[in-house]
């Protein structure tokens, strides 16, 4: 069916299940039969055609491997398997063998265009294919990963709508009317409708998160400078993270442990510290001075990619710890675990209390200033669906502690109201400012609508550049210094009030977005002449007032399905919930966030009766 008529059967779309996908689960086969990796790949391919012999395809992918390339690497680790006659030797060599994974297409992969939304934008920088491949991504392969290929985005992952692409807005599955949420939108797509076990997105403002939450996945936003982001065009540099969606959080820590650690090959600022993190470049045996080795590397006409921000002692932090606070456990993720000896494991063990914070606003109940910053945009679904997952937290051995959201909240405004977004500029001005605003109407249902301009993907008649992402991009060059500053002021009088916060708070639980909007209203505007993105910015603005904030305070966080609500005539939609920990706690986050897996789980049997 057509996108004007699209499918609202929810039933008739087959989402992915973790015995089907998981990774521990397809590792688990895979050693019972390493052919059945063939079977995976097929299975896959044949859903991913399927989608594209409908009438109007989701957009979800940029670029796919054929299935001949995929058969072909698949086959090669069957051979590699079978010369090594020792399993556990194998599973510590390649951990992630034969497990499907696709990277949001603003990460470099060796010999593919990276288009970061935008058709003409790679060779505008005079790079048609990417000569590396993007250090996280090789370490995949290097453990024995099957990239099935690249996903759209929202363009130079600007937006939380996934509606700003060159490549066709992508549709939300649960409900083609609605958005899939952005700026990684086909990178979450795809692990909900079981394309892939896990893939890579990026995360400045909020694009793992949010995607996460409309798609009923999780979505881990490690500590900037956890994860290395070499390799990747950046958004916000000083402070951009690659995200990992995948079915749970097993599955998110158990890539992250296998990816983390900075890139020593790449330039570091102060290669003892992540100059934006909480840590003291001070303290460091070498002065700031003596360490700093500059290599730059120039790319067409961005920035240099070079791992500025990621942390060299990073590769010590234990994704499998929690701080030293009324939280403790000494609870370590075994490779070779199932999810639900894990599970048991964690639920009957260890269930020590841990403090969760939750806005003053939220018990405000209807007072203005409660309205103010604790907003749901009239969504009361979503509103009883935050109440239900405070409740599960409490259940699972939460504590909750009230905190003022108001400073977390004006910093969130500051990520694009601030001079932060001057940021944006250093990478994609040039190229926005040389195509320019877009003069013809966009119709808000392309690429499945061509009937104005007859817009089609790759011919160049849709416009290069987005209109919300150009109004939000271009005028960043006029930002001054004397701004820049001022606005670092105002951050850090906020930041000081937050981080008396942390002393009384372990984790805090937040909504990852008050609610979720459909195509028709994020689009509307965009079919005038010239284009009005007003809307599409008013709303996406909405989108990140619970996900802004948390890379400029280096906070880690994993958002993780909430139940489901429905809006107006609409399939029932996922609601998503955040958990939020000071920096390089993201251990802690893990510990709890299979706890409330856990919880979620079985209020699911005792309402099935089992």
């Amino acid at each position: 069916m057509g996108y004007n008529d699209p499918s609202r059967e929810v039933s008739e779309k087959k989402f992915v299940t973790y015995e089907e996908m998981g990774i521990q689960s397809l590792l688990g086969k895979y050693r019972e039969s390493p052919n059945y990796v063939l079977t995976v790949i097929n299975k896959i391919w044949n859903e991913i055609q399927k989608n594209e012999k409908e009438k109007c395809p989701n957009p979800i992918l940029i670029y796919k491997y054929s299935l001949k390339e995929l058969l072909a690497r698949a086959n090669d680790l069957i051979k590699k398997r079978a010369a090594l006659y020792d399993d556990s030797q194998f599973d510590q060599m390649y951990p992630l063998w034969g497990i499907p994974f696709i990277v949001k297409d603003i990460l470099d992969v060796k010999g593919l265009p990276t288009t970061a939304g935008s058709v003409d934008f790679p060779n505008f920088v005079g790079q048609p294919v990417a000569t590396k491949t993007a250090t996280i991504i090789q370490r995949c392969l290097d453990a024995g990963a099957i990239l099935i290929g690249k996903a759209n985005l929202d363009m130079f992952a600007t937006g939380l709508v996934g509606t700003r692409s060159q490549f066709g807005l992508v549709r939300n599955p649960y409900d083609q009317k609605y958005i899939a949420g952005g700026s990684s939108s086909g990178s979450a797509v795809a692990v909900a409708l079981g394309w892939a076990s896990f893939s890579f997105g990026t995360d400045t403002a909020g694009s793992n998160r949010v995607p996460a939450a409309f798609n009923n996945i999780v979505g881990y936003k490690p500590t900037p400078g956890l994860i290395p982001t070499t390799g990747t065009f950046p958004a916000v540099r000083s402070i951009d993270a690659v995200g990992i969606f995948s079915i749970n959080c097993t599955d998110a820590q158990y890539v992250a442990n296998l990816i983390k650690g900075y890139n020593p090959n790449h330039t570091q600022i102060c290669p003892e510290v992540d100059q934006f993190s909480t840590m003291n470049c001070n303290s460091i045996e070498n002065s700031p001075s003596s360490c700093v080795k500059i290599n730059l590397t120039e790319r067409g006409q961005t920035a240099p990619l070079t791992d500025y921000f990621s942390n060299p002692k990073s590769s010590t932090v234990s994704l499998s710890f929690a701080p030293q606070s009324q939280f403790s456990s000494n609870y370590s993720n075994h490779l070779t675990t199932t999810l639900d000896e894990e599970h048991q494991e964690l639920s009957t063990k260890y269930n020590a209390p841990f403090r969760v914070g939750i806005p003053k606003q939220w018990f405000m109940n209807g007072t203005p200033e409660g309205q103010c910053y604790m907003p749901f945009f009239g969504d009361k679904g979503a509103q009883e669906l935050y109440k239900k997952a405070i409740q599960r937290l409490i259940a699972i051995g939460g504590t909750i502690v009230q905190f003022d959201y108001s400073p977390w909240a004006t910093i969130a405004r500051m990520l694009y109201g601030g001079a932060w977004v001057a940021e944006r500029y250093i990478t994609y001005g040039a190229y926005i400012d040389e195509k320019g605003f877009p003069n013809q109407p966009i119709s808000p249902t392309y690429p499945c609508d061509k009937s104005i301009s007859n817009q089609q993907i790759g011919s160049g008649t849709y416009p290069p550049v987005d209109p919300a992402t150009f109004k939000i991009i271009s005028p960043a060059k006029e930002i001054k210094a004397t701004r820049a500053f001022l606005d670092q002021y105002r951050f850090h009088a906020n930041k000081q009030i937050i981080e008396e916060d942390w002393k009384k708070i372990d984790v805090i639980l937040l909504p990852t977005t008050g609610t979720i909007y459909s195509i028709s209203e994020v689009m509307a505007g965009y079919e005038e002449t010239p284009p009005n993105p007003s809307a599409n910015i008013r709303l996406n603005n909405n989108l990140g007032w619970y996900t802004n904030f948390a890379n400029l305070l280096n906070t880690s966080a994993i958002a993780v399905p909430a139940g489901f609500r429905k809006k107006g005539d609409s399939n029932p939609l996922p609601f998503g919930v955040t958990m939020f920990a000071n920096t390089f706690n993201d251990g802690l986050l893990f510990e709890i966030c299979k706890r409330y897996e856990i919880e979620l789980s079985q209020e699911k049997n005792t309402k099935n009766g089992c």
